[in-house]
């Protein structure tokens, strides 16, 4: 309101120095697309194209002179390894591939090969010559940049010893060459394990022998920004005004947005625009509304399913199919539930409460997807996410303000009065800001309901708060209540919320509002919240395959009249299919012996063995960081972790060292401190601290990125004085161990895929973080981890800061170039012959990206490092993030919760009909229905059979050292998260930092490269597990 309130109108800071030595006219939103290339300069022209490289080479292109001959003690059986042949000649035709693996007619790049490339030889590094989304393109350009020479570590570094490489890529040979977008074909499938049958949650859609779909373009008057829903409830007010004159009765699907899909054409519209008027009453409103809906055809799809191979092949055809086809099957459920992306939700009759005004609401998910023999299946899940309630505003500040409660029990008065007898402190006002920003409200006080959305809290309470009104002078919100509207409020001292439009002054007293419920919850849940959803939704396997059926009966898709006019039909029956269940690998420690996990237990215990290489301890200090926590549970608590460690094979030298400190009030300054006076006495640091705060990251920071650099280890004080026993002491142990240097475990050599006793291998992992949701500007963080040993068990880390959101790896090159370095100076100057590469967090719809940019990217830095330096890469996406869930058909074959054993592979049906990808559960859950990891590989040189790639993904999920677990994908990916989420706790750290010398993180004055500088790990601490 402009002159009335609760009128609707007409109509952390550090000043440390850390020395750290480097540092829209109609209703309109269709997606679309554009395109742009970039450009090419040639490496002269490249910035920094005169610095010297790093090189895995002398001048000569890589050979092998003599035969190489592995250690026995680390890859098992002796194998001669033979010389590698000289790059084939670009006119000359490339030698058949000689090695030994199951046959296949289908076309691969052989390891005697040139390995082809993504970009052309003329692009310069990091800047591949293709047309792109422009999105695509400032990822392409932010890469351009040139690698910066720092002083901060002798691995980043070029060595003198390595002699300037020429620049640009490899000829492009073979199948998988630079132009070509679809990922390598699937080889024969694997035979290795017990044969078992699944059922997947996937349903078979059929369509019809001919298929017809007309689609229309939609446009709403007057214009606006109108919410789905709304755009639906017109649709079918429209349909049902037009049936027959427009819509000749037939069924029509609509997207809720701008589309409209019908199997007959609408002969009215032809290929004219055709205006339609049509009225909708809408709550609130006392009178029906008249909209102006503008219809336009826009194309027509004739599919003959008897050419579908050839339609799903086609990224053009393939694509608006699939579109429409979603578009039609999710049209009913979006009219009978709340749609939230792919999946739909109702409201129950009795919710589950988690806490501080938050409910779950149960729902399902379902997404149309091409299979194997190009026949579509309908992907079906159970859902659930969580909701507001509806209650009145005040209820919802003191439930939300309540802290050292159950958050689930009822507002009692007495929590009441707590918060409203006050004015807010300001950091509960901030609180309830953050909380309530874009929520809707409805306000009490009016006669006829009348909602809002939530624009602030206002920083000053009703009895406070002014505004103007229209005879020019200015009132208080409490005043104008009490002369204007005889409302007298019972809390005049709150606040009040500003609601609708920034430019107005609507100030609504928080007693006179309640929370509108149904809206979905989106912002991050507290641990309590999040514990209580879990509690809600983990079922076991067997309960949740019967919830999928219920919920999917329920929707009725399979009657579906829609589906029924185009013809399509739906099984109401999940599809059983073949899988197989690997065995379980072998692991090596110190001793003589191996362990082996269960096979149905995908857990193992030591069983008195040492670990394989035992760090050393060379004096250790304990710093207390808790005021709760005594002298004697410290003694306790060291005496068994001492002794922990040396059961399972530490050395424990020097001194041990109890400092306790009291950090509150003195700042992280203090912290820093006491870590510069123990550097040189300990090479452990064991921190106890109070669950939440700050002192974690602090810590981190000081122990990782400061010349004060020692490894920490952090111990809840809870653990100390409640949970101090020996199997959470050698879980402790797990993680100190490899932050020394220690090695835990290896796959035992002689259980290895063959590649590991044929070539050198370098297993990489790579992962970015985002921020939370609702975040706008903070960086995301990519994380890179390799290899740095021949049995693929110790590996080191890097990360870098890049722009929001961005999911591609901007300093790919870079990191690469590092940990193959770092590789090569780390085995005695052996160049690894071969990079395997396991990429986390990336979508279906990211595919071609990573494959322009991120595997050009790991070729472009083997050819800094090196003329003729091209070893042989396998490229691996494996994604957790999907709705896939597997079921044994016979109970014997279950394991815990009624799941699939670990090692379970599924690569038939519900997979890509020609590309190479597969399903494996690898871990046994804890708890609730286990969850695959999908593998889809986008690029192979290596020519893996599905076997040889599959046990060797299985087996690297055994080798997650900081629990005795196979887990749910390879450690090597799981290392790169863990990196990347350590990263974004240094970050973290650094925040107030910068915001304190005069950044704004809002503003971007703070810059990438300080960011990166400032959570960049120090040398001290770089070659170690230090993201354990």
């Amino acid at each position: 309101m402009s002159s009335k309130a609760g009128v609707p109108p007409k109509g952390r800071g550090r000043g440390r120095g850390r020395g750290r030595g480097r540092g829209q006219g109609q209703h309109s939103i269709r997606p679309g697309t554009e395109s742009s290339s970039t450009k090419s300069q040639s490496p002269s022209q490249r910035p920094g194209s005169h610095q010297q490289q790093p090189s895995l080479s002398n001048t000569a292109p890589v050979q092998r002179q003599t035969p190489t001959t592995v250690p026995p003690s680390q890859l098992g059986p002796p194998v001669t390894i033979p010389p590698k042949q000289q790059p084939v000649p670009p006119t000359t035709v490339p030698p058949q591939n000689q090695k030994t693996q199951a046959k296949s007619t289908l076309p691969r790049t052989g390891p005697q090969q040139e390995r082809p490339s993504l970009a052309t030889p003329q692009t310069p590094p990091n800047l591949v010559s293709t047309s792109t989304h422009p999105e695509a393109t400032s990822m392409l350009k932010c890469t351009a940049a040139p690698t910066k020479t720092t002083q901060r570590s002798p691995q980043t570094g070029a060595s003198s010893s390595f002699p300037a490489a020429s620049t640009g890529l490899p000829p492009s040979q073979g199948p998988n060459n630079h132009g070509k977008k679809q990922p390598p074909d699937r080889p024969e499938f694997g035979t290795k394990g017990r044969q078992i049958m699944v059922r997947a949650n996937f349903v078979p859609v059929q369509l019809p022998r001919h298929l017809t779909i007309h689609q229309y373009d939609v446009s709403i008057a007057p214009p606006s920004k109108y919410p789905k829903w709304m755009c639906r409830k017109i649709f079918e007010s429209m349909k049902a005004q037009y049936s027959e004159s427009v819509f000749q009765g037939q069924k029509c699907a609509f997207d809720g947005n701008k589309n409209i899909y019908c199997h007959k054409i609408l002969t009215s519209v032809g290929d004219k625009k055709l205006q339609l008027q049509v009225e909708l009453h809408i709550e609130g409103d006392s009178n029906p509304r008249t909209f102006s809906v503008t219809l336009q055809k826009v194309n027509s799809m004739h599919i003959d399913t008897g050419r579908i191979e050839s339609i799903l092949r086609d990224a053009t055809e393939q694509m608006p199919l699939i579109q429409a086809l979603d578009i039609i099957m999710r049209h009913l459920p979006s009219l009978k539930m709340e749609p939230i992306g792919r999946s739909f939700f109702s409201q129950p009759a009795h919710p589950y409460n988690l806490g501080q005004g938050v409910e779950v609401w149960p729902g399902y998910y379902q997404s149309l997807r091409p299979t194997m023999g190009w026949k579509f299946k309908l992907n079906l899940d159970t859902s659930s996410t969580a909701f507001y309630t509806e209650q009145s505003v005040v209820d919802f500040m003191c439930t939300l303000l309540r802290v050292g409660r159950d958050a689930t029990r009822d507002l009692t008065e007495e929590d009441k009065q707590k918060f409203t007898i006050r004015e807010l402190t300001d950091s509960d006002r901030k609180r309830l800001d953050r909380d309530i920003k874009g929520l809707k409200i409805e306000v009490t006080h009016l006669p006829y309901p009348r909602k809002y959305k939530v624009l602030s809290v206002t920083r000053s309470s009703a009895e406070n708060q002014t505004f103007p009104l229209d005879n020019g002078t200015t009132s208080t919100v409490a005043k104008y209540f009490r002369e204007h509207k005889s409302i007298i409020l019972k809390y005049p001292h709150l606040p009040c919320l500003h609601v609708g439009q920034k430019s107005r002054n609507v100030y609504i007293p928080l007693e006179l509002c309640k929370l509108v419920g149904g809206q979905r919850c989106t912002r991050k849940m507290n641990e309590i919240q999040t514990a209580n959803m879990i509690k809600a939704v983990t079922k076991p396997a067997d309960v949740r395959e019967r919830e999928i059926n219920e919920k999917f009966r329920d929707s009725g898709i399979a009657k579906d009249p829609i589906l029924k006019d185009f013809g399509i039909t739906v099984s109401d029956r999940m599809v059983t299919i073949p899988a197989r269940v690997l065995d379980s690998p072998s692991l090596k420690y110190n001793g003589k012996q191996t362990v082996k996990p269960p096979g149905d237990k995908g857990a193992w215990e030591m069983r008195g063995e040492k670990f394989y290489q035992g760090a050393t301890v060379n004096g250790y200090a304990v710093l207390v960081l808790s005021k709760f926590v005594k002298d004697f549970e410290v003694d306790k608590f060291t005496s068994m972790l001492e002794k922990a460690g040396r059961e399972r094979g530490m050395t424990f030298n020097g001194r041990k060292i109890v400092k306790f400190h009291n950090p509150f009030g003195r700042g992280a300054a203090s912290i820093e401190t006491i870590f510069t006076e123990l550097k040189t006495q300990v090479n452990l640091i064991v921190a106890i601290i109070d669950k939440g705060g700050t002192l974690y990251s602090e810590v981190k920071l000081i122990g990782d990125t400061t010349e004060a650099g020692v490894a920490t280890q952090c111990v809840l004080s809870n653990t100390v004085q409640r949970k101090c026993n020996p199997a959470t002491l050698g879980n402790i142990c797990l993680k100190i161990n490899p932050k020394l240097g220690g090695v835990n475990n290896i796959i035992d050599p002689f259980s290895r895929p063959p590649i590991f006793r044929t070539d050198r291998v370098i297993v990489f992992g790579a992962d970015v973080t985002h921020p939370k949701a609702g975040d706008t500007t903070t960086p995301s963080i990519a994380a890179v981890v390799a290899s740095m040993d021949l049995t693929a068990s110790k590996f080191k880390g890097k990360h870098h800061v890049q722009k929001h959101r961005q999911e591609i790896i901007a300093e790919l090159k870079k990191m690469t170039k590092e940990l193959l370095i770092d590789f090569y100076r780390a085995n005695g100057k052996i160049k690894p012959s071969c990079i395997i590469f396991y990429r986390d967090g990336v979508s279906e719809g990211q595919f071609d990206q990573v494959r322009i940019n991120e595997i050009a990217a790991i070729q472009q830095a083997c050819t800094e490092l090196g003329s003729g330096y091209e070893p042989k890469i396998t490229f691996i996406v494996c994604q957790k993030r999907h709705h896939t869930r597997l079921f044994p058909v016979d109970r014997k074959d279950a394991g815990k919760g009624n799941n699939v054993p670990p090692g379970t592979i599924v690569e038939k049906e519900i997979t890509h009909s020609n590309e190479f990808d597969f399903y494996l559960c690898s871990h046994a859950a804890i708890q609730g229905t286990s969850r695959p990891c999908h593998y889809h590989v986008l690029w192979d040189d290596n020519n893996f059979t599905s076997d040889d790639l599959q046990i060797l993904s299985y087996q690297l999920c055994h080798t997650f050292w900081r629990c005795n677990r196979s887990v749910s994908y390879p450690a090597p990916a799981y290392y790169a998260h863990r990196a990347a989420a350590h990263a974004r706790v240094l970050y973290q750290a650094n925040e107030d930092r910068w915001s304190s010398d005069g950044g704004s993180m809002a503003s971007g004055s703070v810059d990438m490269d300080t960011m990166d500088k400032d959570i960049t790990i120090h040398i001290d601490r770089s070659g170690d597990m230090y993201f354990m």
